[in-house]
Parts: structure tokens; sequence; C-alpha cells
């Protein structure tokens, strides 16, 4: 999906840094500044590369409210363990954000647990209710808010309207609460 935004745009939206996006576009960073002073000379099949390079998509183009979403290979293997890879991960795309823990769970509804309990083994249900067991967090800065997803393969971004108070919120059949604010060293 060609990208409809200039580099400098999705960079601030996504809220990373010259590094950062240089890195996940797989360039140094001086080729990176240089690409970016260009983009609106980018050609389509450049433009197509950053896209597939990015696993970016921009939602609801024509109205003013897009939302970006962007899906980024990961190797959890190269870190020590599993949460230390967490850690590594947000400090290195976010060291100047806020970060929140989520607690995740999927949207209530009540046929769907009432039925659960007669025609489901019951731990099976209240597995099923639970969501996933990867973290989610809520990355923050100014009037930006980024849903964030870690997997063991990928590093999933996805940008959310949120007034900066909101401590619950619903995405994708979810429903996501502030845990803590963490804070990476």
């Amino acid at each position: 999906m060609p990208i409809e935004e200039n580099l400098k745009n999705i960079k601030k939206r996504l809220l990373l840094n010259d590094k950062t996006m240089s890195k996940l576009l797989n360039l140094n960073e001086k080729e990176y500044i240089a690409l970016e002073k260009n983009s609106s000379n980018i050609t389509e099949s450049q433009n197509s590369k950053i896209s597939e390079i990015l696993k970016i998509e921009i939602l609801n183009k024509k109205s003013n409210s897009s939302r970006i979403t962007v899906r980024k290979k990961i190797d959890i293997q190269k870190y020590q363990n599993t949460f230390k890879a967490y850690s590594e991960i947000l400090k290195l795309y976010y060291p100047q954000c806020q970060i929140f823990v989520l607690t995740k769970i999927k949207k209530h509804n009540p046929i769907n647990s009432f039925l659960n309990l007669f025609f489901k083994n019951s731990k099976t249900a209240i597995i099923n209710e639970m969501g996933t067991f990867y973290p989610s967090y809520l990355i923050q800065k100014d009037n930006h808010h980024l849903l964030v997803n870690i997997t063991n393969t990928h590093l999933h971004i996805i940008e959310i309207q949120l007034g900066n108070n909101e401590k619950i919120f619903l995405y994708g059949g979810y429903q996501y609460r502030k845990a803590n604010e963490i804070y990476l060293k």
C-alpha cells in the first residue's frame, strides 16, 4: 500500500526519531535524513519499498482522522529473556515518551458468556475471556497516543485517538485499562 503522507509526518505520528526510522527502514541515519528531505519526490517504486519495509497501513485515508498502523518483524531471540526484550524494544523505539502497561480483556459479551457456561468447559471459557498473554502498552507524547503490542515475532504499532486522562478504552473487540506507568533506564 503506498504511503499517502510524507515520512516526516509519519515519523512524528508514530512518535519516532530519525535514528529509529533509519533502523526501521534498514538505512543509516544520513541516508534516512536525505530520503525524508526529498520525500515529496519519492518514486512509486521507492514508495512501495518503504511501505513494504514498514508494513505501514493508513486507514480512513479520505477522512481527516486517518489512523496509521505498523507491523514490524522483530527477532526476540537476540535478547536474554522475553521481559528484557520488551523493555529493550520500548527503549529503542520510545525513549522520550510516557509508557503505560495495559491490561487487555475481550470486550464483555453477556450472551456469549452465558452460552459458554453451558456449552464449553468452564476453564476454556475463562481463558477465552482473558484475551492474549502478550503485553500491550500505551505510548503517550503530547497529544499522540499509540497502542503497542509485542509478540515473539512482531511489533504492532497502532495510532489511536484518546484523551490524555482516559484510563480505559476499547479497541478491536478488547477493553484496555492503564495499569502502571513504566520507567525504562
